[in-house]
């Protein structure tokens, strides 16, 4: 870490995965930097830093420069002797109240990936720790962490999916991205398919694109207050197609973005002739 160097100092076998930025009203710039460390079980950690605005000139106009002088942190994983979480691919949007809003894939070995949710509050100085290891996070007690998506048991299911409801599961699922609602309600965009591992269907062959829409207990304007998300009210956005309801849109890359209406829009690219 140094004058202008993002991210902890890693080993010759460490690699820098993914960073997400995101600024506060102060000026202050945000960053969560995913790093895959050789010698850690599981290998994916979160790292959180920021950079705080400083004056350097008033003429002719202010002038500013940011640091990473202060070391980054790892954002506190599970301290339960069950395990720890593999935590991957972040993103982050700060609100009008200066809430960092955070949301990451959650990878589980021989299992279904999830996409889950907290906030920090502009008074603390990383995000909170993880609760206790659990496979699926929709067990977690502490709701200052939360699940996004719903997850089948199935690898696809026309009942999980129907256009008519709004409770759609997914078996795997990656590639989160946060956006606010009204400058302070987050809306989690993730992808979401059937089993990652499907014979039948490919590996990650079948993607639609997911959201979910957080709750603030406290109304979206008390600083102090934090969001949840209720994966049962995950809902499919792009890519349900034909009387199975399950994704077939074969999205291999996305983005969302929420303009000053709050209307959302959705870009997908598709790949028709699948992708190994």
């Amino acid at each position: 870490t140094g004058h202008d160097e993002v991210g902890p100092e890693i080993g010759a076998s460490d690699v820098l995965r993914s960073a997400t930025f995101t600024s506060d009203s102060l000026g202050t710039i945000h960053a969560v930097i995913e790093i895959e460390e050789a010698t850690r079980s599981p290998k994916h950690t979160l790292y959180y830093a920021y950079a705080k605005r400083k004056l350097v000139s008033y003429n002719p106009s202010p002038v500013y420069e940011w640091t990473w002088d202060t070391a980054p942190v790892a954002i506190p994983n599970s301290s339960g002797a069950s395990g720890k979480y593999d935590l991957r691919q972040p993103s982050i949007a700060c609100d009008s109240n200066d809430r960092v809003h955070l949301a990451c894939r959650q990878v589980v070995t021989d299992g279904n990936s999830h996409i889950i949710y907290t906030t920090k509050l502009p008074s603390e100085t990383n995000f909170i720790d993880l609760p206790p290891f659990t496979l699926d996070p929709k067990d977690w007690g502490d709701d200052r962490w939360s699940k996004v998506n719903k997850t089948t048991t199935v690898p696809y299911e026309s009942a999980e999916n129907t256009a008519s409801s709004t409770n759609h599961a997914v078996r795997d699922c990656d590639a989160p991205k946060v956006c606010l609602i009204g400058d302070n309600t987050p809306l989690v965009f993730f992808r979401g398919g059937i089993d990652a591992g499907s014979g039948t269907f490919g590996d990650r062959h079948n993607d639609a694109i997911y959201a979910n829409i957080g709750r603030n207990d406290t109304g979206a304007f008390d600083p102090s207050g934090r969001y949840r998300f209720d994966p049962a009210k995950a809902i499919h956005v792009v890519g349900i197609h034909n009387a199975d309801q399950f994704p077939t849109t074969n999205v291999i890359y996305y983005d969302a973005v929420i303009d000053e209406n709050d209307r959302a829009f959705v870009t997908v690219i598709k790949d028709n002739d699948g992708r190994s």
